[in-house]
């Protein structure tokens, strides 16, 4: 998956301690998300993070699949 505009500037260009990405139904704010934290995770190895949803079933049904297509 190629990253719009927006996103990219979201991963490169922010260097902020707290970001949120803000858009619309199927504006790839979960791959945007998932991405940063795979990010996070190659520069910081051993670090505790945290992914938090309004249900675990949106975490389970949506978050996690995110997840495994950014990671591949």
């Amino acid at each position: 998956m190629e990253l719009s505009a927006p996103q990219n500037v979201f991963l490169n260009s922010l260097n902020t301690k707290y970001r949120a990405y803000v858009g619309g139904f199927g504006s790839g704010k979960t791959y945007v998300g998932c991405l940063d934290l795979l990010i996070f995770f190659c520069r910081h190895p051993g670090t505790k993070q945290g992914y938090f949803g309004p249900s675990y079933s949106s975490i389970r049904d949506i978050f996690f699949p995110t997840f495994e297509e950014a990671a591949y």
